[in-house]
């Protein structure tokens, strides 16, 4: 082979490494949202109630459990992407403007054990998030007083394929007011739990239910991603520059 045909060659095989790079990045750089919220929203009753308690009461009784309930729900993408942003419906039992909401929401990703929350093992991301700063919005729907929260979160890194569990938790003395998550109206899988334990000397106890809850997830292309793409598109520019001059 002479100098002129490798060095052919050689820009052939990096212009088709280049071309397949940004194929590959491309295919996996288009953001997703898991949602199981209807639109509109469309209250589901289970057992005659539209949510199930989630709840951290900030001001419990002699020998009652703070953390007495927490829902989880699983959620799952088809590619590696970072998630940044949560929505989530959910009621008060009293929301009439005198009863006192919940100044925070606790919010927690959780890794799967064998098809349920692994609560054994560190939260993947927690925050606990001011309402103050959450994109709240009250709403009517089916009778009921319903709320709709948006946090915008810092990137969280999820794997494609692999399933996560969600939780939001509202911080609220339970003699004045409690909260629940609202049931979904476009299931996924109508699989989800429910934790409780309403005294410290109760056992802790994982319900598997057969319904899914009002909550979305907004994941972007990782930061990785867009890097690489980046700087294939920067190199290409410099070549292209370089030819030029």
């Amino acid at each position: 082979m002479n100098l002129y045909a490798l060095i052919t060659f050689v820009r052939s095989a990096t212009y088709l490494l280049a071309v397949g790079v940004v194929s590959l990045v491309t295919n996996t750089a288009s953001g997703e949202v898991f949602s199981q919220i209807g639109s509109p929203f469309v209250p589901t009753l289970v057992s005659g109630d539209p949510g199930r308690d989630s709840q951290f009461d900030t001001a419990p009784g002699v020998g009652e459990n703070a953390a007495f309930a927490t829902v989880y729900d699983n959620f799952t993408f088809s590619t590696d992407l970072s998630v940044v942003n949560f929505t989530w419906i959910g009621g008060y039992f009293f929301d009439d403007g005198v009863a006192p909401l919940a100044s925070t929401f606790t919010v927690n990703v959780f890794g799967d054990d064998s098809g349920s929350p692994d609560l054994a093992s560190p939260a993947i991301f927690t925050d606990t998030i001011s309402s103050a700063t959450l994109g709240e919005s009250q709403f009517t729907a089916g009778g009921f007083v319903l709320r709709e929260y948006s946090a915008n979160v810092a990137p969280i890194a999820v794997t494609g394929g692999e399933t996560y569990w969600f939780s939001a938790v509202a911080n609220v003395a339970f003699a004045d007011n409690s909260w629940a998550m609202a049931i979904s109206d476009a299931p996924f899988d109508s699989d989800s739990f429910q934790g409780t334990q309403d005294l410290i000397v109760d056992p802790f106890v994982l319900n598997n239910d057969s319904f899914d809850y009002a909550f979305s997830v907004t994941a972007v292309p990782e930061p990785s991603s867009l890097a690489c793409l980046a700087a294939i598109l920067g190199l290409r520019t410099f070549r292209r520059r370089r030819r030029n001059s």
